[in-house]
């Protein structure tokens, strides 16, 4: 706003008020013109006076709307002051929350770290284990191997051996027995046991296999079955002839007797001779064989037959359960090391013998009676089946109370 110090305005009210009669005559005019330059004066104060007004009434409309701009920035600086509270809460809890997860994410960490270094061990045990099982493992394979080799060099052995073991316990028996033991026969041939009861030649010939490979031994006992009619043809000569094999082969042979219409053959094995002799034996309670009535002639036939069916029959047993013991020993292999070690040492430390045999000593008849019933009282005493029908071995329940079932 301009300054204006009203020089014509004061001049002209100065003037009006020391104005006098004269002058009213004489000088009005110049009274006329300096009202007239006050007036001008005053209409340029009133043009600013009203630009004034103007401006102030926008300076107010201005202040109204920034006392409005004030209250509503006075408002929001109040939600900002609670919004910048309430961040500040939430940036306390964030960093509350952050200082948790970092020592959550260092327990982690630490867990996670203690977690791979026991995974690391572990893998180490692992490979430590595996590398000792593949030890334990071409260990047993190789002692397997080794047991194996030893079983076929034993039953080689046993084989090489088995003439002998046949003609010593043949020997034997003819010597607790007194039956003749014949060492030179009076026909052709030479069969490798020879004895005589009744005035007749019983021949005993040990037969075994030539090598590991048994498929071929079952022909070889036919052929060898057929081959003995150069025995059964000669005068004098039992036309029932006894071939003994090894009881570790009687699994391989199908047929274990052979009718060839002139004679019959019988295939035994080492622990059937004592019960087929003795049953031959029972011919010399006879004076002369065509003695003999046909009801006499046909017990003896039904004891010697019972004694090859019991022989067979026990053969096919003892094998049944040799394989059974055989695969049992097997899956024991599978056992954990520290089981199987144990069992192992209790193996060694164990001990069984049968009751040694004594030449001098006759088995009694009494005492094995005496022995089946002790061990049938302990049997039933177990509740294990005695008294059942053992035709069929294989439907005969073991146990008692399965037979209600």
């Amino acid at each position: 706003m301009a300054n204006h110090e009203f020089t014509n305005l004061k001049e002209f009210f100065n003037k009006v008020k020391t104005v006098g009669f004269i002058e009213r005559i004489f000088y009005w005019r110049n009274v006329v013109s300096l009202s007239h330059e006050a007036y001008k004066e005053f209409g340029r104060i009133d043009l600013e006076l009203s630009s004034i007004n103007d401006e102030l009434n926008k300076a107010n409309s201005r202040i109204r709307a920034l006392e409005q701009d004030k209250d509503h920035l006075k408002e929001i600086k109040v939600n900002l002051e609670a919004d910048k509270r309430f961040l500040e809460q939430k940036k306390e809890d964030i960093n509350e929350k952050n200082k948790e997860l970092e020592k959550e994410i260092a327990s982690n960490n630490k867990v996670e770290k203690q977690k791979q270094e026991d995974y690391e061990h572990k893998v180490t045990e692992l490979n430590s284990l595996k590398k000792q099982l593949d030890g334990d493992r071409l260990r047993v394979e190789q002692e397997r191997k080794i047991e194996i080799e030893e079983h076929h060099e034993n039953m080689k052995k046993t084989w090489k051996e088995h003439e002998t073991n046949v003609k010593e316990t043949i020997k034997r028996i003819c010597s607790q027995r007194t039956i003749e033991y014949v060492k030179e026969v009076p026909f052709k041939g030479n069969p490798d046991n020879t004895l005589q009861i009744a005035g007749e030649y019983i021949i005993f010939d040990a037969k075994s296999p030539s090598g590991e490979d048994l498929s071929n031994f079952p022909k070889y006992v036919k052929s060898q079955a057929e081959a003995a009619k150069k025995y059964a043809k000669e005068k004098d000569v039992k036309k029932d002839i006894f071939l003994v094999i090894p009881t570790n082969t009687v699994h391989t042979i199908n047929e274990t007797s052979y009718n060839l219409v002139d004679y019959n053959v019988y295939v035994i094995t080492l622990d059937a001779l004592e019960p087929i002799i003795l049953a031959l034996r029972k011919i010399e309670d006879y004076e002369f064989a065509e003695q003999l009535s046909p009801e006499d002639r046909n017990q003896i036939c039904r004891i010697i037959g019972k004694f090859a069916h019991a022989t067979k029959r026990r053969i096919q047993i003892d094998h049944f359960f040799a394989r059974e013991f055989i695969n049992i020993l097997d899956k024991c292999t599978d056992l954990p090391k520290d089981l199987l070690d144990g069992a192992v040492e209790a193996e060694k430390s164990g001990k069984m013998n049968p009751p040694m045999e004594k030449r001098v000593k006759v088995i009694s008849t009494a005492d094995l009676k005496n022995d089946n019933k002790k061990i049938g009282k302990k049997a039933e005493g177990e509740d294990i089946n005695i008294k059942a029908d053992l035709k069929v071995i294989d439907n005969v329940p073991l146990y008692v109370g399965e037979l209600a079932k």
